[in-house]
């Protein structure tokens, strides 16, 4: 199979996951309004992701995408404590953090020192949030860890747009409100918020939920055919670009310089 046959059923395999996810969602939005959580469907949709992050780190051979592997691995992991045994939400916020961190490191792939800036501005701002905290008297472990974690995914979704890569950008806005989502769902009561709106956060939880996960594991389809962020070689281009630039030094011109920096991971 050529290179535009591998392309054309990479992206086959991609519409098939999306069909795919579509009909999970459909079953757990009919749960919603039926009274059925479905929390097996749920959690089977999240799985489909973290198998679709593994075949295109598979197809594509990049370096960037075994950090997306790792993100869906950990996400799995938590959203085990969270979907299916509905405990622990301490360590499923602090697994979901890390699952942040993965995706921060999938950004960063090939920038280590922005990677390495970028992980210690998120610490201070944690440093400075927990501070914060503890001079208002919170005392509460899930607070300080909701902090850690909402700080990373704000920080990714920035970094997302910053970088030239809205469809990951619109997910982890899509994450964001889920997670506002669910602190209403959690904190509501105790905030004296009516009982309806409650309930409308707890029913959206998953409408943005799913489409978020979908929308960061294709983020980077458009790289079909690409390794590592860099265009897939062709040899006749090779061999173009070598006679061209015997053909500089032969006439004694100077090549210019290239042009910026390979955006994202794209």
């Amino acid at each position: 199979m050529g290179r535009n046959g591998k392309k054309t059923a990479l992206w086959i395999e991609a519409a098939a996951f999306v069909l795919a996810e579509a009909v999970l969602f459909s079953v757990i939005v009919f749960g919603l309004f039926s009274g059925h959580a479905y929390p097996e469907t749920r959690y089977a949709s999240i799985v489909l992701c973290l198998a679709e992050s593994v075949v295109l780190a598979c197809v594509f051979r990049r370096r960037p995408d075994i950090f997306l592997v790792l993100a869906m691995v950990f996400t799995c992991i938590a959203d085990y404590f969270l979907v299916i045994r509905d405990a622990d939400y301490e360590l499923a916020v602090g697994v979901f953090s890390a699952a942040q961190l993965f995706h921060a490191a999938r950004l960063f792939a090939r920038e280590p020192a922005r990677l390495r800036f970028s992980v210690l501005l998120r610490l201070a701002l944690t440093g400075i949030s927990f501070l914060v905290c503890a001079q208002i008297g919170v005392r509460m472990v899930l607070i300080y860890l909701a902090l850690f974690y909402i700080i990373n995914l704000l920080c990714n979704l920035l970094e997302s747009f910053l970088q030239g890569a809205p469809a990951a950008g619109f997910g982890f806005v899509l994450f964001l409100f889920c997670d506002i989502t669910v602190g209403l769902n959690g904190m509501g009561g105790s905030w004296g918020l009516p009982y309806s709106l409650i309930r409308t956060a707890a029913a959206l939880t998953w409408i943005f939920y799913l489409p978020s996960q979908v929308l960061i594991v294709l983020a980077f389809l458009k790289g079909a055919g690409r390794r590592d962020g860099h265009p897939a070689r062709n040899p006749g281009q090779d061999r173009q670009q070598k006679n061209r630039r015997t053909d500089t030094r032969a006439t004694g011109a100077e090549p210019q310089a290239g042009g910026g920096r390979t955006p994202g991971l794209v």
